[in-house]
């Protein structure tokens, strides 16, 4: 992002956006005939299309092509087509084969959940699981739900926001346990919109200034992926599973779900940012403070979908 951001800070003033995309060699990926989930599947399709709209972007209107990830495989029959009349969820997540393996097989019961699936190791939740009522499995998304931020330093410690208010850096010291080994010391500075990361960054790139990770991750600190996973754990019926995925922040995924009744589900997964419009092509060069997110899309304006018509 910041070696971008360099490019673009060497483009001739007064460039249009279309220049300055083009320049950036800015890829943009469409193919609706793809998706899973359609439009016409889609409750809020129009709400969400309103919603867009409502918030043009840098490169709006612009084509370009980016070859899609490759992923796994999940997919949902629901009672009504299916032979049995139950519900039948697929999932194949794409892993390598690896010593230690990266998913482990789990089995976690409490007051309030019972269930059983598959994750990494020390994870809370599942990324496929089921518990009496509810299953569910995912893919990799990739979506796009972080940027680099540049700082306006007003000292060698201290930062202005947009609207000029001044702020300190807090200095954060935190301790990563090894059951093999002595305690890590990770110290870095905190801002209001995330990390400073400066020191992650070639200098060459750096030239002095600072640079934060603006994360979905901690954009909300009121809810986290932790509150997800447990109202997964506990979910009964789709509908308990959709609300679920509200908290879902990261990593992201697509999720398909169904529950013991015959009903199907799909919800994209992460909370991306909507970004201001004044950004040059967010998430793919560094951006200014002046320029910060103006709020993540809400939760039921994501592609989803509770028992399409197709079954």
């Amino acid at each position: 992002d910041v070696t971008q951001l360099r490019a673009l800070e060497a483009l001739p003033s007064g460039s249009t956006p279309a220049q300055v995309c083009a320049a950036m060699n800015f890829t943009y990926f469409i193919d609706n005939d793809a998706a899973g989930v359609k439009q016409a599947d889609m409750p809020t399709a129009n709400a969400a299309i309103s919603y867009a709209a409502g918030h043009p972007t840098y490169c709006d209107g612009l084509s370009y092509y980016y070859p899609p990830p490759k992923a796994s495989h999940a997919w949902a029959i629901s009672g009504s087509r299916s032979t049995t009349g139950n519900t039948i969820i697929h999932g194949d997540p794409q892993i390598l084969l690896e010593i230690p393996s990266l998913f482990h097989e789990v089995h976690v019961s409490g007051a309030t959940f019972n269930a059983r699936g598959v994750n990494a190791p020390g994870s809370v939740g599942f990324f496929v699981g089921f518990n009496s009522r509810v299953a569910w499995t995912g893919t990799k998304l990739s979506s796009d739900t972080d940027d680099v931020f540049r700082l306006e330093m007003v000292s060698p410690t201290t930062y202005r926001d947009a609207s000029g208010t001044v702020h300190s850096f807090v200095p954060r010291n935190e301790i990563i346990s090894s059951s093999t080994g002595a305690p890590t010391s990770v110290q870095f500075n905190e801002t209001i919109y995330g990390p400073v990361i400066t020191d992650y960054l070639d200098a060459a790139d750096a030239q002095g200034d600072q640079f934060v990770w603006r994360s979905s991750l901690f954009y909300d600190m009121s809810h986290h992926t932790l509150d997800a996973t447990l109202a997964m754990l506990r979910a009964q019926s789709v509908n308990d599973f959709a609300s679920a995925m509200q908290y879902w922040h990261t990593p992201s995924a697509n999720i398909v779900f169904g529950d013991a009744s015959g009903n199907i589900g799909y919800w994209y997964g992460a909370r991306p940012p909507m970004r201001d419009a004044d950004s040059p092509v967010p998430g793919y060069i560094a951006q200014e403070t002046d320029d910060d997110w103006i709020e993540l899309i809400p939760h039921n304006l994501l592609p989803h979908t509770i028992n399409p018509a197709s079954g």
